[in-house]
């Protein structure tokens, strides 16, 4: 039998109900009665690797994320599961390859029609049977808000609250998404997007986008106090808009940082609401009872006219299946369960954080469908046991192509034809990350056994991904069905 999201949710309702607490006393300390732990996941839009204070950036100020870092733990090899929006969103909420839920390329607002070629890409989204985060949590008790960017298809079957979230607030695509005609399209980074409530349009165009982070900031805390007046646990996804660009700080940042610009400034705005945060769940006493994760989507934009982010010392940039593309910078802070001050070189994903939390809420992951990403819960717990190893990690071109594959220390560039964008010519190149992560010094020659064994690991794990997808939602199906 095949169960849509509806089958699950109401299996996992009696699952939970049924379930015992969770089994490790350091992870059970609870905050007024509530025995499961609240869930904070912070997305950025294509912030470098380098671009945190605490991953060695010279000019960019991120104090309160440094603070995460003191107080809980940097992992350095940390991986985005697509070098672009959509595809990279799907993975994180699902916990699935991009590919395995359908999901290839960037979807464009309804009206916008820069990609003549792709008509009907206006009427595709995450199907809606499949589970998100917010999904599994939900019969277990959770109340959950996605606050920001959602790009996971705008038209209703697909926005958030369709999609397991309590509540919405944000924008539903990129920021430079202009759902207008060409010949009406106004100067570059005009502001014809729109900010929804739930699903419901409450600004078009965006007033001021140079306050959408402290709009997010507000809606974000004020769905924290309301929780915690109701004594409920819930997960935050705060997905902000920025430093994608058109790049705008808010007022109090624009102009103070003369080396990065306005792309430096809107990710110290960024730190500032990461502070806000912070500051509240310590003030409610709900930091030890929250797990909090900072990270991006992808790397950074490719550089063009202004200054963008770095991914410094890895090469390439969104786009792009080098390091720079997909491995992002991740903290992790929950004081009193993870370790403060610890730095790890374990290899993770975004795809993790789904089946971490079901882990750590004490909730099943669906049964029905595979779930691509492995529960944290070890590393979280000892970060420098030598035995963690991680199942091998797939890169994905946003045309759905298989490019390269990582395993332990070894990345292989298969042996197969990069796209005319976006990506470098690097194939069939075998490369040492825990000596070279800027993938200059191609070991391929020098190690055939190595690359034999990632080249049919590769196409393995692809072949049982294809036969496995499941479909993208699509407003013509859907309406049929």
């Amino acid at each position: 039998m095949e169960y849509t999201r509806r089958h699950f949710i109401s299996l996992l309702g009696g699952c939970a109900a049924a379930s015992i607490p969770f089994g490790c006393n350091r992870f059970r300390k609870s905050i007024g009665s509530s025995t499961k732990p609240n869930f904070v996941i912070i997305f950025t839009d294509d912030q470098g690797y380098e671009d945190l204070s605490c991953f060695g950036s010279p000019n960019i100020r991120t104090p309160h994320v440094d603070r995460m870092a003191r107080q809980g733990i940097r992992l350095t090899d940390f991986y985005a599961a697509s070098s672009v929006c959509t595809p990279s969103r799907a993975a994180l909420l699902t916990g699935c390859y991009s590919k395995r839920v359908g999901i290839d390329t960037v979807f464009w607002p309804k009206g916008d029609q820069r990609h003549a070629n792709t008509p009907d890409n206006w009427k595709t989204g995450l199907h809606p049977d499949e589970v998100t985060i917010a999904d599994m949590l939900k019969p277990a008790g959770y109340t959950s808000a996605c606050i920001g960017k959602w790009h996971l298809g705008d038209q209703p079957p697909f926005l958030p609250t369709n999609n397991g979230f309590d509540y919405y607030y944000g924008v539903p695509y990129s920021n430079d998404m202009l759902p207008v005609p060409p010949n009406k399209r106004g100067k570059p980074g005009t502001k014809y997007a729109a900010v929804l409530r739930n699903t419901t349009v409450v600004e078009k165009p965006i007033d001021d986008m140079s306050r959408l982070t402290a709009r997010y900031t507000q809606e974000s805390l004020s769905f924290i106090r309301s929780c915690a007046n109701e004594n409920k646990p819930f997960f935050l996804y705060l997905s902000h808009t920025m430093p994608h660009t058109p790049l705008a700080p808010g007022k109090l940042f624009a102009g103070t940082n003369e080396r990065r610009g306005a792309y430096g400034e809107a990710v110290e705005e960024i730190d500032w609401s990461t502070g806000e945060i912070l500051n509240l769940l310590d003030s409610l006493g709900l930091a030890e009872n929250t797990i909090i994760v900072f990270t991006s989507d992808n790397g950074p934009a490719p550089t063009r006219k202004i200054p963008l982010g770095s991914a410094n010392p890895l090469s390439g940039t969104k786009f792009q299946t080098l390091e720079g593309g997909f491995r992002v910078p991740c903290v992790i802070r929950w004081p009193g369960r993870v370790p403060a001050g610890v730095v790890s070189t374990a290899m993770a994903t975004t795809m993790d954080l789904f089946p971490t939390f079901a882990d750590l809420a004490n909730v099943p992951t669906p049964q029905d469908r595979v779930i691509d990403g492995e529960t944290l819960r070890p590393l979280l717990v000892n970060p420098n046991d030598p035995k963690i190893e991680h199942k091998p990690f797939l890169y994905y071109q946003m045309d759905g192509s298989l490019q390269a594959i990582r395993s332990g220390k070894w990345k292989y560039h298969l042996d197969v034809e990069t796209p005319e964008w976006g990506d470098t010519d690097v194939r069939d190149a075998l490369f040492d990350l825990s000596t070279d992560p800027a993938e200059t010094h191609n070991l391929a020659e020098a190690h055939p056994d190595v690359v034999n064994r990632l080249s049919l690991q590769a196409r393995t794990i692809d072949t049982e991904i294809r036969r496995n997808s499941r479909p993208l939602g699509h407003l013509d199906s859907l309406s049929n069905g």
